[in-house]
């Protein structure tokens, strides 16, 4: 697996030039990369079909995911978190994507700052925090102050502020987390956030993906156990999610403070 999308993000937040052809919102790519917390892979011990008496039982490890993974890019709604233990510089993630209506939530990198991020249809809000602000030098201190805590409105036709939505893209986070999944192989069930859960094993990839141990199952979890370390986290499928733009009190223009 990849990590360009969020690697290159974190390297435009720093004004290092990064080439994307990744689509924002509802567009599949395969530039883009999955993101990840902590959590450690587990152990399984890889057999042709499931074998237990669940409902998933006697199907191919490759059917199971490519079903989950179909379920996953209808999902209307889908919370993902993650970030890469291992990368350098280390980004996380933390947003909610509703389908391709849009997202919000926050992106990190550290050592630059985090930005939170709200994209509606073909509208775009970020907000850098002061010290994100002040690694993209963001003009001079006093200029620093006044724009702490603002939103910054632009369009995703804008390709500077189009980078910031990558962490949005649910389908390109499905295209490179899933990539090799439909020669998974079934590992041993277990349990997962509470929820009763099937180990798929991509040989490929090194990963392992939790899905939902039921008759329609879901993502729950994709683990790579390479130098990066990366697992990206899903959870809330198809909740209700609203998505609001920022106060008009809070919102400056992006083009008038060049970004």
């Amino acid at each position: 697996m990849a990590t360009s999308t969020l690697v290159c993000t974190a390297l435009a937040l720093t004004a290092t030039a990064c080439s994307s052809t990744t689509k924002p919102i509802g567009a599949a790519t395969a530039a883009s990369t999955p993101i990840a917390t902590n959590a450690t892979a587990i152990p399984a011990t890889p057999s042709p079909t499931a074998t237990l008496a669940g409902p998933l039982a006697g199907m191919a490890g490759g059917t199971i995911a490519t079903n989950a993974e179909d379920a996953q890019s209808l999902a209307t709604s889908v919370h993902v978190t993650g970030g890469e233990a291992n990368a350098v510089p280390h980004t996380t993630v933390d947003v909610r994507i509703a389908g391709d209506k849009g997202c919000q939530g926050t992106a990190t990198t550290a050592g630059a700052g985090s930005y939170q991020v709200v994209v509606i249809g073909s509208d775009i809000w970020v907000k850098p925090d002061l010290a994100l602000w002040r690694t993209m030098g963001g003009g001079s201190p006093a200029a620093q102050q006044l724009l702490s805590g603002k939103y910054f409105k632009s369009s995703l036709s804008d390709t500077k502020m189009r980078l910031f939505a990558e962490v949005c893209s649910l389908n390109s986070i499905v295209v490179s987390s899933m990539q090799h999944a439909a020669i998974s192989t079934v590992g041993p069930v277990t349990t997962f956030a509470g929820t009763k859960a099937l180990t798929l094993l991509d040989p490929l990839d090194n990963a392992t993906i939790l899905v939902s141990d039921t008759a329609a199952p879901e993502v729950l979890q994709v683990t790579d156990s390479g130098a990066k370390a990366a697992t990206t986290t899903f959870s809330d499928y198809n909740a209700p999610l609203t998505l609001t733009p920022p106060p008009a009190d809070e919102t400056v223009s992006a083009a008038e403070y060049g970004l």
